[in-house]
């Protein structure tokens, strides 16, 4: 069948209707009509003598000229026995973007995430990636075949994790053009071309008040010991929670009060100074969990972290759903610390782990404000106390338990 059935202005006016179906251009090409409104343009193919469909991009970022154009080069390839889009061009798997999609998760992104964010975007990986782009070789994959994927999320109505996926994509071929395996990020030219999203804030309490009654409930709650202890230490240090999750022990100084991390979103190593509060907990559950690799290790599964779920089951449980989360501290502590405590933005936010910079735009290093920060944490933890309505201790040794479980674990 010969070419030219389609010119821009059908295409611009194809109708939409409640079915997907077909505007044919001949010789295979069509476009294809998405009850969303979504245009695709399509290539029907035979292999083997089995038919099937390869997706050429969307319609209008690839023009009715350059659907032609692509058409015919994956003819090409059809005639040498090859799919559209380069499949088997490159021998070997090990060549194909699965396996540098792969090797970056094992190599790269699991040794700087915790677990579970790593868990996460592996899946992302298996699940939505690797089915559309992982047979390809990465200079194979073009931005249309990237872009089709997206939108196809966005179909589904999860138009974050579209973003999502877009953003592991260009990490993954940001390592492989370091690697010498690819040669560029084509999801450097999709800007602004799926939809944007709307950010939804954690719940957070910052009324004093209810903050005080939330304290008081989290100190009397009857479940298990690590579980109330990693819920009660939160407030304290208001990191993300996967960071205070993934504590180990050798990453605390009990002598000098320090916790060495490395935040997990803008991957920054710092030095956290850490509250007489916070050392008093840490020193109840060293009696528990010293023997093993994490402060607060799962109640099932030898070896593994306390999943976040547990934080969130304490709040629930204490009547706090939709009200506050783990990730809602951090909201409580730079509203409080900045309004009420009247302490440096730059400080506070050095504090939240975010990137700060100098005057120069130079990031600061890990130790930046640390007398600040130390004092800062101390009366954080001092505040909150008298949330509770109760006294706070001046010194350790105003309070005789706290210093003997401290002195135990240091000894």
């Amino acid at each position: 069948m010969a070419l030219g059935k389609l010119n821009n202005m059908v295409c611009e006016k194809a109708e939409v209707r409640e079915k997907r179906y077909f505007l044919t251009d001949g010789d295979g090409l069509s476009l294809q009509i998405e009850p969303t409104g979504r245009k695709i343009w399509k290539l029907r193919y035979y292999i083997d003598g089995k038919q099937k469909m390869a997706s050429l991009g969307t319609f209008p970022v690839v023009s009715l000229k350059e659907a032609r154009i692509a058409a015919a080069k994956a003819r090409v390839d059809l005639a040498d026995g090859l799919a559209p889009g380069g499949k088997g061009k490159r021998k070997g798997a090990d060549q194909a973007f699965q396996a540098l999609a792969l090797d970056w998760h094992e190599k790269i992104h699991a040794m700087q995430v915790v677990p579970s964010h790593a868990d996460r975007n592996l899946s992302r990986i298996k699940n939505l990636i690797l089915p559309h782009l992982g047979e390809h070789h990465p200079d194979d994959i073009t931005p249309p075949m990237v872009l089709d994927m997206l939108l196809k999320i966005c179909d589904s109505g999860r138009i974050e994790t579209a973003h999502r996926v877009k953003s592991i994509i260009s990490l993954i071929f940001r390592y492989g053009i370091s690697t010498g395996r690819a040669q560029r990020d084509p999801t450097q030219d999709l800007a602004g071309l799926i939809p944007s999203y709307k950010t939804e804030h954690f719940p957070a309490i910052l009324d004093k008040a209810e903050l005080g009654g939330l304290l008081r409930a989290l100190d009397q709650y009857g479940g298990s010991v690590i579980v109330r202890s990693a819920a009660r230490f939160l407030p304290l240090v208001f990191c993300r929670p996967g960071e205070m999750l993934s504590m180990r022990w050798q990453d605390i100084n009990p002598e000098e009060a320090l916790w060495y991390r490395t935040t997990t979103k803008t991957q920054t190593e710092m030095i956290s100074p850490l509250s007489r509060q916070a050392m008093q907990i840490l020193a109840e559950v060293h009696s528990l969990t010293a023997d093993g690799e994490f402060v607060f290790p799962a109640l099932r599964g030898k070896g593994r972290m306390l999943s976040n779920t547990s934080i969130k089951a304490v709040l629930d449980s204490l009547g706090y759903a939709g009200k506050m989360t783990a990730h809602g501290w951090r909201a409580v502590a730079r509203t409080h610390l900045v309004e009420t405590l009247n302490f440096p933005e730059s400080v506070v936010e050095m504090q939240l782990g975010h990137r700060v910079k100098d005057a120069l735009g130079r990031a600061y290093n890990r130790t930046t404000f640390l007398e600040q920060r130390t004092g800062m944490v101390q009366q954080w933890a001092d505040w909150l106390d008298e949330l509770r309505a109760m006294p706070a201790p001046s010194s350790p040794a105003s309070a005789p338990g706290e210093q003997n479980a401290w002195n135990q674990w240091r000894a």
